[in-house]
């Protein structure tokens, strides 16, 4: 089994590296040894839950997951809209995930796994014939991914954010539910959203012993920088270095910790021969199914991961691009979700022949289930480029010995970010004035900028291609 993966279905796995758990329906979950598990009995209904993962609640007035489970003071959907991490909770017959759906869930019948190719191989073992094909997308060109809620294989269906999956009867279904609106109270909503990460790094820094910042040149992780400093939690920052870094991404990092004192570290890539870099590529494609083809890949293979223990967390950068209203430009503010694929996907550049279908099952599902008050560029954001795509490089990330958690991830955080972007509508603002609340020093060093002219983006996207295929790896 891949590590940290797990495989609920009619029958226990029997293997060395496997803890199995006992469901309701006559179920179990096989979990791989390094996958934390945990079972907890209601103190009031007697209910068995069992939390899959890492939850980290981001409330301060509530106590950890574990623990409200057990008192079973409130509603299991109202406990879980306040927890960050990849976590996966079985509550009786239901299947609750995190709200990004970082963890990944993948199901086909009564089968349901965080990994693809565990799908993959329970579909082989009951003999039925696999069709999928690796390496179909090119990395940076269109859309690099398999659109969800569909999947490479016809069988093999994943969950969406706004999703639970209903673990009764002779087939798992999945169940929506309603995106909430965050009312306006007395409260400042950028002050509650500060307060939000700002108790998930004060609530990971007693769990975990070492707390990582990738920082680079940009608004989003020098945001988190400037929470972090205000939480008081102890940590450190790190850059990867890359082929044609920009300049800012080169020396911002650095220039931003230490105007507080932080320290900051370089982490380039191992010197490896052809054959070694070969072989952790195909570790990473065996890993992640051929599913992540993003430059976390080419950071693994060249170990290029900042040297942590299993007991260190490294805090993600990702879902704040909600509030640069990354899709606006390609879809517009009222685009008409009953035009076909091809049209709506236009600006895309390139989509491949293949996603044509899994575009126009995403576009039924998003017109049967609309959600009020967010823009469709705001909702495929969510859907595709972070449940699907990012949820793809957060599996990777478990082949680290560190752990890696996105702080803005729980339903309440990303709600409130979602009406954050109707106040300011205008990239970045946000992010500029939490900077300008918790450390106005951080604003006074630029910001990273487009550094490549189109012709340029597309020459080196030409030349990334003649690599990798030289290596082999397409």
């Amino acid at each position: 089994m891949q590590k940290k993966s797990f495989l609920i279905s009619p029958s226990p796995l029997k293997m060395k590296d496997v803890v199995v758990f006992e469901l309701e329906n006559n179920l179990y979950l096989s979990a791989q040894r390094d996958l934390n598990v945990q079972e907890i009995r209601g103190s009031k209904s007697g209910t068995k839950y069992v939390l899959i993962g890492v939850a980290i609640q981001q409330d301060s007035t509530r106590p950890a997951p574990e623990v409200e489970l057990q008192a079973e003071d409130k509603p299991v959907d109202e406990c879980v809209s306040s927890w960050c991490g990849r976590w996966t909770l079985v509550a009786g017959a239901t299947l609750y995930t995190d709200f990004a759906v970082l963890s990944g869930i993948f199901y086909a019948g009564r089968t349901a796994s965080n990994s693809f190719s565990l799908m993959l191989d329970n579909l082989k073992s009951s003999g039925k014939s696999i069709h999928y094909k690796k390496n179909q997308c090119t990395y940076g060109c269109g859309i690099d991914y398999y659109p969800g809620p569909m999947t490479p294989e016809k069988e093999v269906m994943r969950l969406l954010p706004l999703q639970r999956l209903d673990l009764k009867g002779d087939k798992f279904e999945y169940i929506t539910y309603a995106m909430p609106e965050v009312e306006h109270n007395n409260r400042d909503l950028t002050d509650e959203l500060i307060d939000l990460i700002t108790t998930f790094l004060k609530n990971a820094a007693l769990i975990y012993g070492e707390v990582l910042l990738p920082l680079s040149g940009g608004y989003d992780s020098r945001t988190l920088f400037a929470i972090a400093l205000k939480s008081g939690i102890d940590f450190s920052a790190y850059t990867c270095m890359k082929e044609n870094i920009s300049y800012a991404d080169r020396n911002y990092p650095q220039r931003c910790c230490a105007l507080f004192d932080i320290k900051h570290r370089w982490v380039r890539r191992s010197r490896l021969t052809r054959s070694q870099r070969n072989r952790r590529a195909e570790e990473f494609d065996r890993h992640t199914s051929g599913l992540c083809i993003d430059r976390d890949r080419e950071y693994y293979v060249y170990k290029q991961l900042p040297p942590a223990s299993k007991s260190a967390v490294v805090l993600g950068g990702a879902i704040w691009e909600l509030l640069h209203f990354f899709y606006r430009s390609k879809f517009g503010e009222n685009i008409d979700c009953n035009l076909a694929a091809p049209e709506i996907f236009s600006k895309f550049g390139r989509v491949e022949a293949f996603q044509i279908p899994m575009l126009e099952r995403y576009l039924e599902y998003a017109r049967d289930t609309p959600w009020a008050g967010v823009p469709f560029y705001h909702r495929f954001y969510l859907e595709q480029r972070v449940s699907i795509w990012l949820s793809a490089i957060e599996q990777a990330w478990d082949l680290n010995p560190a752990e890696r958690i996105q702080p803005c991830n729980s339903q309440r955080c990303i709600a409130l970010m979602l009406r954050l972007a109707r106040e300011y509508p205008h990239a970045h603002d946000v992010q500029k004035e939490i900077m300008r609340r918790l450390a106005p020093q951080l604003l006074t060093i630029p910001f990273n900028f487009p550094q490549w002219s189109p012709l340029q983006r597309k020459t080196r996207r030409a030349i990334s291609l003649v690599k990798q295929f030289a290596m082999g790896w397409i």
